[in-house]
C-alpha cells in the first residue's frame, strides 16, 4: 500500500516537473514567436502601403 502511494507521488512530481519545464520552454520561445509575428505584420503593412500607393498612381 505504501509503495503504491510513493509511486503515485513520484509520478505526480514528475508530471508537475515536466509541466514546469515545458512552461519555461514556452515562455522562452514566446518572445521569439511574437517578435516574428510583429516582423511579419510590419512587412505586410509595408507591402500594403506600397500596393495602395501603386494603385493610386495607376
Amino acid at each position: 500500500m505504501l509503495r503504491g502511494k510513493t509511486l503515485s507521488i513520484l509520478v505526480e512530481v514528475k508530471v508537475i516537473w515536466g509541466y514546469q519545464r515545458s512552461k519555461n520552454k514556452i515562455s522562452q520561445e514566446f518572445p521569439r514567436l511574437s517578435s516574428g509575428v510583429t516582423g511579419i505584420k510590419s512587412n505586410i503593412s509595408q507591402e500594403f502601403s506600397r500596393l495602395s500607393s501603386g494603385v493610386t498612381i495607376g
